[in-house]
This record gives C-alpha cells, structure tokens and sequence, in this order.
C-alpha cells in the first residue's frame, strides 16, 4: 500500500470520528425533561407551570440544550411506550437515548398551606444514575419563579460542573419582603448606635498622643478612626492635618494617637470627626427549624441597608464585626445581633424580632 493512500486513509479515519465526536459532546450538554408530577395539593396546572419556568431558564441560559417535549412525546408514541403514570428506570433511560439525550430531568410539586416543596433530579442515561437531586421550600407562589430559576441554574452547574449566575439566588419558606423590613431596623439601630460624632484635642503631645474631649461619648468605641482638622497658619483656612486613633475615654474623658498627613502643626483645639465606620457582617447563623438561607439573606439584606447610612461603608478591612443568629418559628423570629472590634471585645448587643 503506497504512503499516499496510507494518508488518504488516516485522514478519512480523522473525518469520520469528527461527526461522532461532535455528536458526543452534543448528547453530553443535551437534556430532556420526563415530565413535573403534580402531589398534595398541587394541581397538574401548577406542576406544568413550574415545568415551564425550569425549560425557560435552561433555554435562556444557553449551557444545555433542551429536548422539546413533543419530541420526546412522539419518541414515546412510535417506540409504544407508556406516556402517562410512573416510568420505570429502565423506560426513562430508554427515552433519554432516543432523543439523543445524556440526562433526563424529572421533578415534582407539593403544597401544603402556603408553603410548596420542589423538587427535581436528573438521571445519566449512560450509566443509570442519578446525577443531581435538588429540594426547595418556598413560602408561597409569589417565589415559584425565583425558586425555578435557582435550581435549573444549580443543576446545570452539576452537570456541567460550570458556575452560573444567578444559582446562589435566595429563596425560602419565609416573606422577603418582612426581611427587608427586619433588616432596616437593624441598620437603624446600628446608625443609632454609631452616629457621626465630632470632639476637639485638648493636650497634644510631642509623642504624637493627645487627650481629646467628646460633649458626648455614648457614640464612640476604642479602635475609632477620626480625620483630624483645623487652622492652618501658613493658608490661613482650615486644613486636614491627620488622623486619630481613639485608644481609651471614659464618660468624661478619653485619649488616642496622632497620625500626622500634612507638615501643618497640630494643636490643641483642633477638630476630630468620624470617619466613615467600615463593617463586616457574615451571614447570621440559624436555629432549629431556620433555614440556612434565612440567614444569608437576612445579612445582605441588611448590609444593604447600612450602604444607605452615610456613616458605614462595607468596603476594605472592617473596624467592627457584626454576627449573631436568628431563632424561631417562621412569623415569630428573634434576631440577636453583636458589634466587636478587632480585638473581638464586644462593643454592644441588640435585640429585634422579625415577622417573617
């Protein structure tokens, strides 16, 4: 055999193993859905709805492709299988290979009140087990949407091993909406407790420390940072000078350390304000029968919140610490809340409860 025919082989072997590998890769990112069942007081209507809602997003994503259900409909109808009632594994995996699928997605809607369970699971046609199993609890009809999104979103992201945006989104057997509410309070009561405050130096020192003097001292903690201004002979207005670190103040007194920013001469009278006060708030932990969701979105909720306090800014390395945890059932939550500093010294506690 002459070596032109020999490539002339290779290259034709090459050629037929390109349309088998594409049909590979295709089949691998292709997903059909079985069907929604509708249990405990779900209708078949709020079952397809929730069905559609979980194609739409795969759709709109774009990561797998989605068989149409009357494809798989038809499929079933020329190969005489069952297209009503339970199917056993061995049909499921059947019609995931016909319609060249490698998943076949199943799910199932209950209701019981306001609440609804959800649940969806995709079997692997090539190896007959179950490559992901999702169960959300959400509050009522209002958060279908949201919920459909998360877990199609969470089951690509286990299929294809990828991360999507938007898989995170915070759905649960609560009212968002008394979240928000619970978590302006709480950023209220933290700008009440750690309120713009303004105080002079009263002896400054050659070592760069300084007594100072607040006509209140209620609203600041040691680690404090303050800008510190005044006159400034050379320009004859008021000029920023430096920083000061509140290290220690009684209710009459209190004192701290200079940082000087600007050749200007510090003296006493000068003024220190607050500075912008950065904070960090990890998502509160959760009691018994609190769903761990609760918790995260309860912080954000109220880190957005303190975004709308002038005197707090979430960004850079935090000053004070916030944590806490919520406990209770759902109408009747208790939420406790502390402020540490660096040091871990707590600064305050507080106490709200919440409706949601």
């Amino acid at each position: 055999m002459s070596s032109s025919t020999l490539r002339i082989l290779s290259l034709s072997a090459v050629l037929l193993s390109v349309p088998a590998a594409f049909a590979q890769a295709n089949k691998d990112q292709t997903i059909a859905f079985a069907g929604i069942d509708a249990r405990e007081g779900a209708t078949s209507d709020q079952a397809a709805h929730f069905g559609d809602l979980l194609t739409a997003t795969l759709v709109n994503d774009g990561k797998l492709r989605v068989v149409e259900r009357a494809q798989i409909a038809k499929v079933m109808k020329e190969q005489a299988l069952a297209s009503s009632g339970v199917m056993s594994d061995e049909v499921q995996i059947k019609v995931a290979n016909l319609v060249g699928a490698r998943y076949l997605a199943l799910g199932s809607i209950a209701r019981e009140g306001r609440s609804w369970t959800l649940n969806l699971r995709a079997i692997d046609s090539s190896t007959a087990q179950i490559a992901s199993a999702d169960t959300q609890k959400i509050g009522g009809a209002d958060q279908l949407e949201a919920a459909a999104r998360t877990m199609a979103r969470r089951l690509t992201d286990k299929l294809l091993g990828t991360k999507t945006s938007g898989a995170g989104e915070v759905v649960g057997d609560f009212d968002p909406s008394l979240i928000k509410e619970a978590s302006r309070q709480l950023a209220r009561m933290l700008a009440a407790r750690f309120p713009k405050v303004e105080g002079k130096l009263v002896n400054s020192l050659p070592n760069d420390t300084s007594s100072c003097h607040f006509p209140d001292t209620r609203g600041i903690f040691k680690g404090e940072r303050f800008e510190l201004s005044g006159y400034d002979m050379v320009t004859e207005h008021d000029a920023q000078k430096g920083y000061f670190l509140l290290t220690d103040f009684t209710e009459t007194s209190c004192s701290g350390r200079i940082k000087k920013t600007a050749p200007t001469e510090i003296s006493d009278g000068d003024t220190i304000r607050s500075m912008a006060l950065k904070v960090a708030m990890d998502p509160l932990e959760v009691g018994a029968g609190v769903e761990p969701e609760l918790g995260k979105l309860f912080s954000n909720e109220t880190k957005e919140s303190l975004k709308n306090q002038p005197q707090f800014d979430l960004n850079g390395e935090a000053q004070i610490f916030l944590s806490g945890r919520i406990v209770g059932g759902k109408g009747h939550r208790a939420i406790e809340v502390q402020a540490q500093d660096k040091s871990g010294n707590v600064i305050q506690r507080w106490d709200l409860t919440g409706a949601f």
